[in-house]
């Protein structure tokens, strides 16, 4: 292993920036892919939310149409 003398120091701590530059680089690029993934994790639960009152409703209305066809269907002489 080579030892860190006063020679080699500025290449040491010019890989060493570099380094620390592009390990900054990926670090963002983390925390922006982490926020993009959180925007997107609340819009779709806020669709789901929406989603299911949608279904609750239909539900309710196919179970309102389902009770009245079976009131008709009492209705007709057999």
């Amino acid at each position: 292993m080579r030892q860190l003398t006063a020679e080699r120091a500025p290449i040491y701590i010019a890989f060493m920036e570099k380094y620390f530059a592009n390990l900054e680089q990926k670090i963002d690029r983390v925390i922006e892919q982490c926020d993009a993934l959180r925007a997107e994790n609340q819009r779709l639960r806020q669709e789901l939310i929406l989603k299911t009152d949608e279904v609750r409703v239909l539900s309710d209305r196919m179970e309102e149409a389902r009770h009245r066809l079976e009131q008709l269907v009492a209705q007709v002489p057999g």
